[in-house]
């Protein structure tokens, strides 16, 4: 049975869901963070306080589990902004090795072994997005196939799920030492350009939308309300988002948005080009909240974030 539960974590007002099931005889505890932010599932095995948590009806037991538990999920959640930011920039970097090289005279393993790390410029990205769905032709078939076939292997090296551990054992030894050693070195990056301390002061903080300027009490309000029709149940809080999708996860890159304005976003719009939308979207979300309407609802209950479009975001050094 799922049960619901809230607790204040740093200052910090948490609410969300535990359930305990069991299996050969033993308990488990399944926590999950859901407001202000959504963090990844975080289990415990621990029998003997997982059996006081059954007992114990003033949820002591439960507190402290959740405390326990409450840093491992954040943790986790920054590994895996941390993996998908590798994904993205070797992906990028892989790319572009390959569109320069002959037909056939390419070996991402050497490409791994002399890896270090560079700053990506706006021809790298450019190259990058415009040019590899065109691999989906015959010209680029074979190199597309190639990327395709390595990246998958790659992106499973770190995966504990049946599929990706054939996937990883494709690889050889070699292979395998090359990808996590160019790994460990873009992990030391990542720490040095995300901090962890500033990326937990991102996620729990900062509660408004960086696009459109909506914060957590006005989507809850329009909740209570029935003025919210999203059924995918997202949307009850903030999503960090890359400003600037095809460069890495850092500091300067990132900041909060709502579901709607994340999902619309995608990565297609620049920040000034999604600008528009997102005063389209401000409208929309004062219109509901007030009774203005038309422009006039504009900047009117919540007010525009303008200070968002007037950062220019630059790749890492």
């Amino acid at each position: 049975m799922i049960e619901e539960w809230e607790k204040q974590i740093d200052e910090i007002n948490w609410s969300g869901t535990y359930e305990i099931t069991i299996e050969n005889g033993k308990y488990q505890c399944n926590i999950e963070f859901e407001k202000p932010i959504s963090l990844p599932k975080a289990k415990s095995t621990n029998q003997s306080l997982i059996k006081k948590i059954k007992e114990n009806t003033d949820h002591t037991a439960l507190y402290k589990l959740i405390d326990e538990r409450y840093e491992s999920s954040i943790t986790s959640k920054y590994n895996n902004k941390r993996t998908d930011s590798f994904n993205s920039y070797i992906r990028i970097l892989a790319f572009n090795y390959i569109l320069d090289k002959e037909e056939g005279n390419y070996d991402l393993q050497e490409f791994f072994k002399q890896f270090e790390f560079k700053k990506l410029v706006e021809k790298d990205v450019v190259n990058y997005t415009n040019k590899y769905i065109q691999y989906h032709s015959e010209v680029g078939k074979h190199k597309r196939e190639y990327l395709e076939e390595h990246f998958k292997k790659i992106k499973c090296i770190a995966s504990d799920s049946k599929e990706c551990k054939k996937e990883a054992n494709k690889l050889t030894e070699e292979e395998k030492e090359a990808f996590n050693n160019s790994k460990d070195k873009y992990n030391v990056h990542f720490e040095e350009n995300f901090k962890y301390a500033d990326f937990k002061s991102m996620l729990v903080e900062n509660n408004q939308c960086c696009y459109c300027g909506i914060s957590l009490n006005n989507l809850y309000s329009l909740r209570e309300k029935g003025k919210i029709s999203s059924k995918s149940g997202r949307g009850f809080s903030m999503e960090i988002d890359r400003r600037s999708p095809n460069l890495e996860y850092s500091k300067e890159n990132c900041c909060m948005s709502c579901y709607w304005c994340n999902n619309a976003k995608t990565d297609e719009f620049s920040v000034k080009e999604f600008e528009p939308i997102a005063k389209g979207i401000n409208i929309v979300w004062n219109k509901r909240l007030g009774d203005k309407e038309g422009d006039k609802a504009f900047d009117n209950i919540i007010k525009f974030p303008y200070d968002t479009y007037k950062e220019k975001i630059k790749p890492l050094k």
